[in-house]
């Protein structure tokens, strides 16, 4: 397998295992999620083409760019996540843990 489609595999993997979570924790959604988790799925892998880009052109610390690389797909996969008549999940989440 080609070394730049297993970094994107690898890249991904943290917003499907969020997904399954989400899907698990915040179940009641409509149907949005039938349009919400396609959009999320190319959003994020634009976002993390970009920055493999970046990180294969940055003489820098990759391990920074994969840091935030992955937090910002994981904030993205949470804030996009729907839900039908709860507050948003980050607002939940917020509740939870203070």
């Amino acid at each position: 397998m080609d070394k730049k489609i297993l970094k994107f595999l690898l890249a991904i993997l943290p917003t499907f295992l969020m997904l399954h979570l989400l899907a698990m924790f915040f179940p009641y959604t409509g149907l949005a999620r039938i349009l919400v988790i396609p959009e999320i799925i190319i959003i994020n892998s634009i976002i993390i083409i970009v920055w493999l880009k970046m990180a294969s052109i940055e003489l820098g610390n990759k391990r920074k760019i994969w840091i935030s690389m992955i937090v910002v797909t994981l904030i993205i996969t949470v804030s996009l996540w729907p839900q039908e008549f709860n507050p948003p999940v980050f607002k939940q989440l917020i509740d939870k843990i203070i």
